[in-house]
């Protein structure tokens, strides 16, 4: 046999010791966190993937491979291939591996082994469709003839309890320069009988999420472990676009709204080995569609995780920190705030995000402070009489440690740059940095699910220098071009240029880059001139270089 050393990749699954090949097999993931605590370390119960927690849990101090972790392909008793042919999915006829469907009440089925193999061999030919024909990822490295044949191999066990599955790669690359690229095979469950998502669902999403492992590693590669993160975020976000009737995911996006909170995004440990995140993929796949996550995999071939962000997202005229912020606003709007036509589709299924402090206004003068890590976001909240005010925050720098952001609410407070919300009621970020944040602010009736924001320019004042898009409220249709002018009080005009407007946040607008007006305009008071439809608006600016 070739595969003389492997590494796990991923699973979905809880780990434990279980019987499989015929002799008993510990999981990565459980020997990993036996040893953990053997160290001393802290350790999570394990939830949707405890390969995650190996990958963390050895990249820094050891590799993982057959010798140390004792993982070999099963030798099994029969095989059925795919429609396509593409698959081959090796299983048992009798024993402790034989699969089974389930009946109504999540009981096996006697007799129904072949019948779950070809389930399986269909729900891989669908995530091949979705995934490689539909959405145009590369196809995996074949194996040759290991297992037996060149097509993609899949191994039907008896998994450890509440285990879905496993991708594995051959600890041997196929390609190293400039990451590392691998032959993978999987493990998946024999019944999915008493998971959280059981029978042919399970399957399913399993299918999905541990084939797009094989691609992501076999095809656009592994620059190293601490990224791991944005593997298991898009696997799993990955599920719900090949098959989006069943909906795993959200049972660990309800983490994401809850828990996550300020921890950075790209954390990687027994915490959050990323499923949470998978939401972020929802974001930006519904913000501009489906082939922005293949153009960062495409970028990942050749650059690490944020950097392939980042050039992705420019080919779109939008930076990674704006990005950052408006992911930020997206997850104000779910669970009773739900808007599944402008935010998240499924926003309705995800929890109210948990706002990081909350304070009832007091005086003239209210500040809400909280640290923030790397690449994080949240929201604090406001108390007045009648109303709730709310500032959402991104922390959009890499720098490492963590940073205090704090919003201050008051009825007239020169000392911060402000915007004005309601009733007289302002808002200001105090934070070390400015040019670190994106910001937004909001009014909100405590009893509506919807935010009433009012037609005014953002920021303002528009400090030039940290780069931030001008926000503009259009009243108008999406089809619409919109004209942009900037008159100065000596009534100098610059025109600024022709916009098409988006949904910014719930409300139609355009974005004005910094960059169109730099070099052009001195500091001072500007009167914007916005025309639409064959209407103006004006508002009042101030420009800061």
């Amino acid at each position: 046999m070739k595969n003389d050393s492997t590494l796990i990749i991923s699973c979905l699954c809880v780990m434990a010791a279980t019987m499989a090949f015929g002799q008993e097999h510990i999981s990565i993931a459980a020997r990993e966190m036996e040893r953990a605590r053997r160290d001393g370390k802290h350790v999570q119960k394990p939830g949707k993937c405890g390969t995650a927690f190996a990958v963390a849990a050895t990249a820094s101090d050891r590799p993982m491979t057959a010798k140390t972790m004792g993982v070999e392909r099963p030798v099994l008793q029969t095989q059925v291939f795919s429609p396509s042919g593409k698959f081959v999915i090796h299983y048992d006829t009798t024993g402790t591996n034989r699969p089974a469907l389930l009946d109504g009440n999540g009981v096996p089925i006697p007799g129904t082994h072949r019948a779950y193999a070809e389930s399986a061999a269909v729900a891989f030919d669908r995530a091949w469709s979705a995934e490689i024909d539909g959405l145009g990822y590369v196809p995996p490295p074949s194996d040759i003839l290991d297992g037996g044949s060149s097509a993609y191999d899949v191994y039907v066990i008896d998994q450890a309890a509440g285990m879905f599955g496993e991708t594995i790669r051959d600890n041997t690359p196929v390609s190293t320069t400039p990451n590392e690229k691998s032959v993978t095979w999987v493990l998946i469950d024999n019944d999915f009988a008493g998971l959280r998502t059981p029978g042919i669902a399970g399957l399913q999403v399993t299918a999905a999420h541990e084939f797009f492992h094989a691609i992501q590693v076999g095809s656009y590669g592994l620059w190293t472990e601490t990224e791991f993160y944005w593997y298991e975020l898009t696997a799993a976000w990955m599920e719900d676009v090949v098959f989006g009737e069943v909906n795993d995911y959200v049972y660990d996006v309800r983490d994401f709204f809850t828990s996550f909170r300020t921890t950075g995004f790209t954390a990687l440990n027994s915490f959050w080995p990323g499923y949470e995140r998978s939401v972020f993929a929802h974001f930006l796949s519904r913000r501009f569609d489906t082939s922005v996550i293949k153009r960062i995999w495409d970028y990942i071939g050749s650059q690490r995780t944020i950097p392939a962000l980042r050039l992705a997202l420019a080919e779109r005229g939008v930076t990674l920190e704006q990005a950052l912020g408006e992911f930020a606003v997206w997850n104000f709007f779910t669970g009773d705030r739900a808007d599944t036509v402008r935010y998240y589709a499924e926003g309705h299924l995800y929890p109210r995000q948990t706002p990081l402090t909350m304070a009832t206004a007091m005086g003239a003068t209210t500040t809400l402070s909280y640290l923030f890590s790397p690449l994080s976001q949240g929201h604090l909240v406001f108390a007045t009489a009648g109303d709730t005010l709310v500032g959402i925050l991104a922390r959009t720098d890499e720098a490492s440690g963590e940073q205090q952001g704090s919003i201050v609410l008051s009825m007239n407070d020169p000392r911060l740059p402000r915007q004005e919300i309601v009733g007289g009621w302002q808002l200001g970020l105090r934070a070390e940095d400015p040019r670190a944040w994106e910001v937004e602010y909001f009014s909100a009736a405590t009893r509506r699910p919807t935010l009433r924001t009012h037609p005014r320019v953002s920021p303002n004042p528009w400090v030039l220098s940290s780069s931030r898009d001008l926000v503009l409220p259009v009243a108008g249709e999406i089809e619409d071009r919109v004209s942009v002018w900037l008159v100065s009080a000596a009534f100098e005009v610059v025109n600024v240029g022709e916009f098409t407007p988006s949904f910014v946040h719930g409300a139609l607008a355009v974005r004005v880059p910094a960059a169109r007006v730099a070099g052009k305009i001195a500091s001072g008071t500007y009167a914007v001139v916005v025309r639409c439809a064959g209407k103006e608006n004006f508002w009042k600016l101030a420009v800061v270089r």
